[in-house]
């Protein structure tokens, strides 16, 4: 999987917009995501077309529930600003995403033989 793979992509712009959407607090959310791709306010609004106080001001709550528009361009933005940079973080993400099917995903010891 590389960080140019649509579906990597567009589920990981799915995961970052719903905990978005779906957090009672968007601009702490959006605040996490933007520092897990290290990316700057500065970048990140840059590539949105935006002045940073914008994004300063939702991610500090002085702006209140950014509307899915703005959700979206955010998302964009953070996935254009960490490929325009290699897409390490895209990269990384995927592979945390990926499992392979001989995967041993958990290993637990019984008393007794199951």
């Amino acid at each position: 999987m590389t960080s140019g793979s649509p579906s990597v992509k567009e589920a990981l712009a799915r995961r970052i917009a719903g905990e978005i959407v779906l957090s009672s607090n968007p601009g702490l959310v959006m605040r996490k995501w933007r520092r897990l791709f290290n990316v700057t306010q500065a970048a990140v609004a840059s590539a949105m077309g935006v002045k940073p106080s914008v994004v300063s001001d939702y991610e500090s709550g002085r702006r209140r529930n950014p509307g899915s528009t703005f959700i979206r361009r955010f998302v964009e933005a953070l996935l254009e600003v960490d490929e325009r940079a290699g897409g390490r973080h895209i990269s990384e993400f995927a592979r945390l995403a990926y499992t392979p099917l001989d995967a041993i995903l958990d290993v637990r010891e019984f008393p007794t033989p199951v």
